[in-house]
């Protein structure tokens, strides 16, 4: 991000004026409504982090971009902290997910002063690091039943990957990739390099087109049919290989918890899901040795091992959370990477053994969520999409990138989380009913 841009600093004031009125709207509980401002925050933030990651393709200078993406950034906090202030817990759970993320914020910011950095010159990342605990607090009491969050999050999910495809009909130069980096591995026709859409990355989409499966496959959604082969569409022409292999552990997983429906459901998608993992296991054979962004398998390895050969010089609060960043000192430059392509090993990385900690706390918090609510397949299945996530990518550390596309897997995956043990008949604290609850109707519950 610029130090100096007239644009930052608009973005500043605009924070300043935004903070101040949701903290008046907060205050009028009378007439507040939870979901619809959630609906506003979420389904906002993620239109924002979309936009913020493809514009350059519109040909929208990177300055501009940046300081729309802190200004997202900032506004998201600033609700946040709000959010806190104004709003009562409702007894749902959550504290023990705000805690730990709240310490993952707090470690971040410690480590960026132990290793000398100052939060000013990376202010975007520094920002960034409080998108986890205002996600948890904005989400958690909002008063929105489970219906609507998960709801509200299937929408978000479902326009994600439907602009995408959208967009790879009426203007493939920009939904599809034009570098090496983004080529195919295996041809389909005349398509010659991945799908990104409106998530700037194909892993990216694809992490999100997962989210809608996995809701699909066991949530009782209308139109269900054509919300699955769109994301099975959107996996084959992301062309992700983590995300074909997250599919492979989901569906194994659906037929454990057996279940007629959702063994049936399971049934009718695993043929298909079968041919495009066997055509896809040349993927697998990747002899290159060039680090990029889209790292190769063997590229990866060099990656750990470079974490791990560093890890000692700093073992307790790590390189900080700017480690892979051109503009920091950190020895993990020589990777030529954004990041360390493994979601334990980033925690490490950047935040030594307490970050590493912390990181296994969080996943062990969310791990006994989808424990205490296995009569519930979708808890089940969001763990089991966001842990495969874990051996390539760093989706819960939104902070590499600040507000752009790097936050949403986040904003998609721990709502889902937080609608357990929701209660799912009783209007929120506006006095409305359901607004998203017919999304859902029929849905078991748990």
């Amino acid at each position: 991000m610029p130090s100096i841009d007239p644009l930052l600093f608009l973005g500043l004031a605009a924070v300043g004026g935004i903070w101040l009125v949701v903290y008046i709207a907060f205050s009028t509980r009378r007439t507040f409504n939870g979901y619809r401002m959630l609906s506003v925050v979420l389904g906002g933030a993620v239109a924002l982090g979309c936009f913020a990651t493809t514009g350059t393709r519109l040909g929208i200078s990177e300055a501009t971009l940046s300081a729309l993406s802190f200004a997202t950034a900032a506004v998201f906090v600033a609700i946040g902290i709000a959010t806190f202030v104004a709003r009562r817990p409702d007894g749902s759970p959550g504290q023990g997910l705000l805690l730990i993320t709240l310490l993952i914020a707090v470690t971040g910011w410690v480590s960026l002063a132990l290793n000398g950095y100052s939060i000013l010159t990376y202010l975007n990342p520094a920002v960034s690091l409080g998108i986890l605990p205002a996600l948890v607090v904005i989400t958690q009491r909002s008063g929105a039943t489970r219906e609507q969050i998960q709801a509200l999050v299937f929408r978000c999910a479902a326009g994600v990957v439907y602009v995408s495809l959208a967009l790879a009909v009426v203007a493939p130069s920009i939904a599809f990739g034009t570098t090496n980096q983004d080529a195919r591995r295996l041809s389909l026709g005349p398509l010659t390099h991945r799908l990104s859409g409106v998530a700037g990355h194909p892993n990216f989409l694809a992490f999100v087109a997962l989210v809608v499966l996995v809701i699909s496959l066991t949530t009782e959604v209308r139109r269900r049919a054509i919300h699955i082969a769109s994301a099975l569409a959107t996996l084959a022409l992301t062309e992700a290989r983590n995300a074909f292999l997250s599919l492979a552990i989901l569906l194994l997983v659906l037929f454990i918890m057996n279940g007629r429906r959702r063994l049936l459901r399971a049934t009718l998608v695993a043929p298909v899901a079968a041919v495009v993992l066997i055509l896809g296991q040349e993927w697998l054979q990747d002899d290159t040795s060039t680090l990029t962004s889209d790292v190769a398998t063997n590229g990866r390895f060099r990656v750990w091992d470079l974490v791990f050969t560093y890890f000692p010089e700093r073992p307790i609060y790590g390189w900080g959370p700017v480690a892979f960043r051109e503009s920091s000192d950190s020895p993990l430059l020589q990777a030529n990477l954004a990041h360390a392509h493994n979601q334990l090993l980033e925690a490490l990385a950047e935040g030594g053994l307490v970050g590493l900690a912390l990181m296994l706390a969080l996943t062990i918090c969310l791990a006994k969520i989808a424990f205490r609510h296995r009569s519930h397949p979708l808890y089940t299945g969001t763990l089991v999409i966001l842990l495969a996530s874990y051996t390539t990518q760093i989706f819960l550390s939104p902070h590499m990138w600040g507000a752009n596309i790097g936050m949403v897997p986040a904003l998609l995956v721990l709502p889902i989380f937080l609608s357990a043990g929701r209660d799912h008949t009783s209007p929120d604290q506006s006095g409305r009913p359901s607004d998203g609850a017919h999304i859902l109707a029929g849905s078991p519950t748990g």
